[in-house]
């Protein structure tokens, strides 16, 4: 009987309270699942440097390898496309079985436009 390939989750808002979270219980439970997180350059801060510097802080925490199983993916959720290059948005589409979105802004005195 073929086995189910593990599951691949599209994790947005992973430098937020619930977003880091939500990784984190997702690298304990369950040791295939692979995990791509949006976020956005910041700060001169590439994507992918962001992602490791938050995985850094846990590291302690974290199941061995967990951090070979997550992969930045640089956009931002207010752009089109999430803003994505038409090759990225192909390959997540291709590989996710899943999107958790946790990203939000939490000022509440923000425009709503």
């Amino acid at each position: 009987m073929p086995t189910a390939r593990p599951e691949t989750i599209l994790l947005t808002g992973v430098t937020g309270f619930l977003g880091r979270h939500l990784l984190w219980s997702f690298l304990r439970r369950d040791a295939d699942t692979k995990i791509h997180c949006l976020l956005r350059p910041e700060n001169g801060c590439r994507a992918d440097q962001r992602l490791q510097t938050l995985i850094a802080r846990h590291r302690d925490t974290l199941p061995a390898g967990a951090s070979a199983r997550c992969h930045a993916v640089s956009g931002d959720i207010v752009a089109p496309d999430l803003g994505l290059d038409s090759g990225a948005r192909e390959r997540l589409l291709g590989e996710v079985d899943r999107i958790v979105h946790c990203a939000a802004t939490v000022e509440f005195d923000t425009p709503l436009a």
